[in-house]
C-alpha cells in the first residue's frame, strides 16, 4: 500500500507540472489520448478501493470482488506505465474493463440503485479516448442497449429494481451528458487543427523569405548543419554556390524598387528551376542568393552552375512589355579538403563569387 501511494504521489506530480506548464499546452491537447489514459488510470486506482471498501461495508462480497478486480487491472496497467513499457490495445482494454465494470453496476444497481450513475464517467472516457464522433456512436450504442435491458429486460440480466422515474431521468440525463461533451469535443479538435495549421504557417514563415517565397538564411543555415553533419559520415560531396545579380543597383535606379523586387522574384524562381529537385536554394539576403547542391561531383556542379547563368542571361524579366535583363555571377565551393566547416565553405563560396565579378561578371568560379 505505501508503495502504492508513493506512485499515486509522483504521478499527481507529474500531471501538476503538465497541466500547470502553459509551455505544454498545445502539446498537450494534440497528444490528448495518452494523457487521458494517465487521468483514467489516476482517478481508477483511488475511486475504485472506496467503491470496494462500500460494498464491503454493506455486505456485498460479490460487488467488492468485482471492484477490486477492475482496480487490480488499472494498477497494473499503471504500473507497467510507470516502467515505461508499452502496453498494446491499451485503450481497448480499459474500455472493455470500465464498460464490464458499469453493465454489471447497470444491472445490479449498484449501492441503494445508484449503479446506473457509474454509466456516467464511461461516457467521458469514451469522447476522451476516442474524440468527437467515434465517442458519439460508442455512447449512442450504450444508450441503445440501456433503453432495451430497461424495456425489454432480456434473459433478465436486470436484477435491479428501477422505477419509470428513474429509468427516463437516467436515460435522459444521459444523453443530454452525451450532446455537451459531443460539442465540447468537437470545439477542442476544431481549435486543435487550427493551433496546428496556425503552428505550421508561423514555423513555415520564420524559413520563408517574404518577398521570393524562397527559404530565407536561417532556412538554408539549418539545412547546412545537417548537410555538414551527414558529409562527416559519409563524406558525400556537397557544393555550395553563391550566386549574386550583376548591377542590380542599376534595375533599381532605372526602374524602381517595384521593379527590382519583381525582378528578384524573376530570378529566384528561375534558378529553382534549374537546380535539381533535390537541391536547396535560399534567398541569401539583398540580391544574393544561396544554393546548396547534394551529393555533386564537382564537373556536375560547374555544369549545373552554367546552366542556371546561361539560362538567367536569356530569360529576362518582362514588366509592361519592357525587358529587364539581368545576369548573374557565380562562386562555387565544397565540403572537402580544409573546407570542412560551413562557414568556411561559405567564405570559400563568397571569394569565388567576388573573383568571377573581377573576371567581367556572368561567370562561375570554382
Amino acid at each position: 500500500m505505501p508503495l502504492i501511494i508513493s506512485w499515486l504521489r509522483r504521478f499527481q506530480h507529474r500531471l501538476s507540472m503538465l497541466y500547470l506548464n502553459e509551455n505544454n499546452v498545445v502539446a498537450l491537447i494534440s497528444h490528448k489520448s495518452h494523457h487521458s489514459i494517465l487521468l483514467v488510470l489516476f482517478f481508477a486506482v483511488i475511486i475504485l478501493p472506496i467503491m470496494a471498501f462500500s460494498a464491503w461495508s454493506s455486505g456485498n462480497i460479490e460487488r467488492c470482488i468485482i471492484l477490486l478486480a477492475v482496480f487490480g487491472i488499472c494498477a497494473l496497467v499503471l504500473i507497467y506505465e510507470k516502467q515505461n513499457k508499452q502496453i498494446k490495445h491499451i485503450k481497448e482494454i480499459l474500455v472493455i474493463t470500465i464498460f464490464s465494470l458499469s453493465v454489471y453496476l447497470l444491472v445490479s444497481g449498484g449501492l441503494e440503485n445508484t449503479g446506473a450513475l457509474w454509466c456516467y464517467p464511461l461516457s467521458i472516457v469514451l469522447f476522451m479516448f476516442y474524440g468527437a464522433r467515434t465517442g458519439l456512436q460508442l455512447n449512442l450504442f450504450i444508450i441503445t442497449l440501456a433503453t432495451i435491458v430497461f424495456i425489454f429486460n432480456p434473459f433478465d440480466v436486470l436484477t435491479a429494481t428501477y422505477s419509470y422515474a428513474e429509468k427516463t431521468r437516467f436515460l435522459f440525463s444521459f444523453f443530454l451528458l452525451n450532446l455537451f461533451t459531443f460539442i465540447i469535443t468537437f470545439a477542442e479538435e476544431l481549435l486543435v487543427k487550427s493551433l496546428n495549421k496556425t503552428r505550421e504557417a508561423l514555423q513555415k514563415a520564420n524559413i520563408t523569405d517574404e518577398l521570393t517565397g524562397l527559404g530565407n538564411r536561417k532556412f538554408i543555415k539549418e539545412a547546412l548543419q545537417s548537410i555538414d553533419r551527414r558529409y562527416d559520415s559519409n563524406n558525400e560531396l556537397v557544393v555550395v554556390m553563391m550566386i549574386d545579380v550583376d548591377k542590380f543597383k542599376e534595375v533599381n535606379d532605372t526602374y524602381g524598387h517595384h521593379v527590382g523586387d519583381l525582378s528578384l522574384i524573376h530570378i529566384g524562381q528561375n534558378i529553382k528551376n534549374k537546380i535539381r529537385k533535390t537541391d536547396l536554394i535560399a534567398r541569401w539576403g539583398g540580391e544574393e542568393f544561396l544554393v546548396v547542391l547534394t551529393n555533386t561531383e564537382r564537373q556536375k556542379a560547374i555544369e549545373i552552375a552554367r546552366i542556371v547563368c546561361k539560362h538567367i542571361e536569356n530569360t529576362p524579366c518582362i514588366y509592361n512589355d519592357i525587358k529587364i535583363a539581368t545576369t548573374i555571377s557565380i562562386g562555387l565551393a565544397s565540403f572537402e579538403g580544409e573546407n570542412k566547416d560551413i562557414e568556411q565553405v561559405i567564405q570559400h563560396a563568397d571569394a569565388n563569387l567576388y573573383a568571377a565579378k573581377e573576371a567581367g561578371r556572368n561567370k562561375v568560379v570554382y
